[in-house]
């Protein structure tokens, strides 16, 4: 599943997955700024391929995820 894309219910890219736990995935947002987000796995409903669809929208998901973390830009 890492490196997985996940999709809101709208259909939206909410990021890439970089771990998986079992209770929940970290998904990596670029925009605006690198953030990782830790959303449940009770929130995936679908997989199709090498995409995840959420029961939520891109929005929702992550104004609900529980920690979000920034991640400090990468040396030029």
């Amino acid at each position: 599943m890492e490196g997985s894309a996940i999709i809101g219910l709208d259909g939206e890219n909410v990021g890439m997955i970089v771990a998986v736990h079992q209770t929940y995935v970290i998904v990596r947002n670029e925009c605006p700024f690198p953030t990782d987000y830790y959303i449940p796995t009770s929130a995936v409903s679908n997989r199709e391929g090498d995409k995840l669809q959420l029961d939520v929208t891109k929005d929702q998901a992550l104004a609900r995820a529980p920690f979000r973390v920034w991640l400090p830009e990468a040396p030029r």
